[in-house]
């Protein structure tokens, strides 16, 4: 092993003095993203952290983008991004200024403290996105590449992403609703240091014998499991062509795809639809990859991958896409 190799996670450190060990293996451990000092005994109404039992707001609120403003300006046109799952009507594409993607959810202390998440997801939706561009691109100059995440830090920045979207107001309405209500399993996990249970974990959603291509859009739908009695059942996050789906719920899967003009006010079925239209155009139903061990692009002689880091102990299992020489 190179001794000045450095470290897969981008710490700028020597692998063996940072996620490799002596025995070669990778292993990224979480960050942490409590809020330092002592308790302040104070929550902020505006701020979805007071709804954690350990109450540790300060008294300014902060001005938080709904999306990382990192990512918007990847995805961004001329200074305009394409959203879904946005506005009255969330099954449609929205476009709109990458600084007008704003909402004031949390205060300073809990969105500091939420500052270690933001970097590693935009670390993570960063590479993803470049991949993806390389991956596409005919470039003989790419090269073989490797990073490495942790992946709950990736689950716990899909769930604020969630958390700002239905906080906010701006996720998907039901009628005589402000904005749903957060699951305490969400909350407990980004502010009370409560594990992600493995079954609740994140799934990298992919259609079936579809060819998946780059898109250009971003979107968020968290889905209720009924409108007289709402509970997030979970979330859907979509960027550059993936779909990643996160539930505070054990069992849950999303199996059922949701197209536009669907009627608002119909009743909500047990087990969530998405909204795939964007994406796929396809009514068949995804298959859903529990906590992958890696995202790996493949084009000849060329991979890039991205692995993950987990700290459960059930079986993790690869995501292999290649794109297909056309003649």
């Amino acid at each position: 092993m190179e001794q000045n190799l450095r470290c897969l996670c981008d710490s700028g450190r020597p692998a063996l003095a940072c996620c490799l060990s002596a025995k070669g293996h990778w292993y990224k451990l979480p960050v942490k993203c409590t809020p330092s000092g002592p308790n302040t005994g104070y929550a902020h109404p505006q701020c979805y952290g007071h709804q954690s039992s350990v109450q540790n707001c300060c008294k300014k609120i902060s001005r938080e983008h709904l999306f990382p403003h990192s990512i918007l300006k990847l995805q961004a046109d001329n200074g305009m991004n394409r959203i879904f799952g946005v506005g009255q009507n969330p099954d449609s594409v929205t476009a709109l200024p990458s600084l007008s993607v704003v909402a004031k959810v949390l205060c300073k202390r809990h969105n500091a403290a939420l500052s270690t998440i933001d970097n590693q997801g935009k670390r993570f939706f960063a590479t993803l996105l470049r991949f993806a561009l390389e991956f596409n691109s005919t470039d003989q100059a790419i090269r073989s590449e490797v990073k490495l995440f942790n992946g709950e830090d990736i689950e716990r920045f899909i769930i604020k992403l969630a958390c700002t979207f239905v906080k906010s107001g701006t996720a998907r309405r039901i009628p005589n609703q402000h904005a749903l209500p957060l699951p305490d399993e969400w909350i407990a996990t980004l502010f009370e240091g409560s594990s992600i249970p493995a079954e609740h974990g994140m799934r990298l959603l992919i259609p079936p014998g579809q060819q998946l291509t780059y898109d250009g859009g971003l979107g968020i739908m968290p889905w209720l499991s009924n409108p007289l009695d709402p509970r997030t059942l979970g979330v859907t996050v979509t960027l550059g062509g993936f779909a990643f789906w996160q539930s505070p719920i054990a069992g849950i899967k999303p199996t059922i795809i949701q197209f536009p003009n669907h009627d608002p006010h119909e009743e909500f079925p047990v087990q969530p639809r998405l909204n795939w239209s964007a994406l796929w155009n396809s009514r068949r139903e995804v298959e859903s990859y529990l906590r992958p061990d890696s995202i790996s692009f493949r084009s000849g002689d060329v991979t890039k991958s991205i692995l993950f880091s987990w700290q459960d102990q059930i079986d993790h299992f690869p995501v292999n896409l290649w794109r297909e020489s056309i003649e």
